[in-house]
Parts: C-alpha cells; sequence; structure tokens
C-alpha cells in the first residue's frame, strides 16, 4: 500500500502545483490606457539645411506612465504591457502642402531601452494627419513601459516648407496585472 501511495501523493502534488498557475491567472486583470505627450511644437525649425533641402527640426517631451492612476495603482503588480496602436496626431500647421522629409524620426527612449520609428519617404502632414507607428516598433516601446518610469519622445528630422506644426504622439496600451 506504502508503494502505491507515494507515486499518488506525488503525482497529486505535481498536478496541483501546475494548476497553481492556472488559478493565479484567473485573476489576472486587464485594463486599457492611454498615454501621451503634452502638446509638441515644431517651431521656429533649426534652419534651412542645403543638403537635406528642408527644414531641420527636433522637439522633445515625455510620457509617464505613473501619471495613470490605474497604473500607478498596479505598478508593482503589472505581467504584460500589450501596445494596440501608437500614432503621432498632427494638431495643426501653419501653411499648406507642408510634409515632413525622408528620414524623419520618432524616438521613444527610457533610461534602458529605446525604439525608433523612421519616415522612409516624404510625408504630406496636415490638421488632423494621423501616423501609426508600424507595430515592428512596439515590442521595444512595451520594454520602456516595462521600465515603469517616465520616459523621452524625440521628434527630429526636416521639413520641406518653414511651418509651425503642432502635434502629440499617443500610446494605446492593455495592461495585464495580477492584484493577488
Amino acid at each position: 500500500m506504502k508503494k502505491l501511495f507515494t507515486p499518488l501523493l506525488a503525482l497529486f502534488l505535481i498536478v496541483s502545483l501546475g494548476s497553481c498557475d492556472k488559478i493565479e491567472d484567473l485573476t489576472n486583470i486587464d485594463f486599457d490606457a492611454n498615454l501621451e505627450t503634452p502638446n509638441m511644437t515644431i517651431s521656429p525649425p533649426l534652419g534651412k539645411n542645403i543638403r537635406t533641402s528642408g527644414y531641420e527640426f527636433l522637439v522633445s517631451n515625455k510620457i509617464n506612465p505613473l501619471g495613470n492612476s490605474d497604473i500607478k495603482k498596479y505598478l508593482d503588480k503589472i505581467k504584460k504591457w500589450d501596445i494596440n496602436a501608437i500614432e503621432v496626431e498632427v494638431m495643426s500647421v501653419s501653411e499648406r502642402n507642408t510634409y515632413l522629409k525622408n528620414g524623419t524620426k520618432l524616438e521613444m527612449k527610457s533610461s534602458k531601452h529605446s525604439a525608433i520609428s523612421t519616415f522612409t519617404e516624404d510625408t504630406p502632414i496636415f490638421t488632423g494627419y494621423k501616423y501609426q507607428v508600424p507595430s515592428s516598433v512596439h515590442s521595444q516601446v512595451e520594454k520602456i513601459l516595462n521600465d515603469k518610469e517616465e520616459f523621452d519622445v524625440n521628434f527630429m528630422g526636416g521639413l520641406n516648407n518653414n511651418a509651425t506644426v503642432i502635434m502629440k504622439v499617443k500610446i494605446d496600451v492593455t495592461i495585464t496585472a495580477n492584484p493577488l
């Protein structure tokens, strides 16, 4: 009887320990958060660059995930960040026929990680224009978010004219946390 009981006890322990993770997963909660920079203004550009035939600019701002009350509440319990979308939204442009020059970059950077999205062609912009950052960049931004700190958002490149452009960067993310 003792020989039968020991293997059954071992099997019971293995099964019950394996199901603890499943039980813990049942207590996970998902919530959505929208993170964004304050308005970023390109004005005045750094000046005309003969090499690029455009007006160069560099604007910077920050996103602080801890500014979101749900993220702050579950900060130490967050298990996963799943980015749904990252976009650059143009709020206003002072001149018609304005476009971002090929090679313009959007960079997000924490103390440990960075992510860059590069415009690969001249891109017309106008009030209401939304640029969707490619999903290939999402995993790097998830690492930045997992650092759980304020991070830099830099937008640098060129415009074809001397326009003033106001924009913001938005991140739509679903967060999985376990409150237990």
